[in-house]
């Protein structure tokens, strides 16, 4: 339901969950680095992460699918089954990118 506000969707949006997990252990270890003086032994990795360029794309969901998913979400709270089916209705805009 956040397409439905925000259109804006990309890879980037998945990479982003496994980036944040890198980013823990990236962090502490350039700034250690940087207190020895050997800051610039990492910035190789920087300037590859910062030329990598994914584009995103507009998908407009229409207000029926929006109210669908919602009520189909509320329901969910009963049915183990329906929640499965809402958790994987989300992957299908990031399908749609492929198409």
């Amino acid at each position: 339901p956040v397409l439905y506000f925000f259109p804006l969707i990309s890879y980037q949006q998945i990479l982003g969950i496994i980036l944040s997990g890198i980013f823990v252990i990236f962090y502490p270890l350039v700034l250690f680095l940087h207190l020895i003086n050997y800051g610039d032994l990492l910035n190789f990795i920087l300037d590859e992460f910062f030329k990598f360029k994914i584009y995103g794309t507009n998908i407009h969901i229409p207000f029926w699918i929006f109210i669908s998913y919602l009520i189909a979400s509320l329901i969910s709270v009963r049915f183990k089954y329906l929640a499965f089916l809402c958790i994987f209705a989300n992957f299908i805009p990031f399908i749609m990118i492929v198409i």
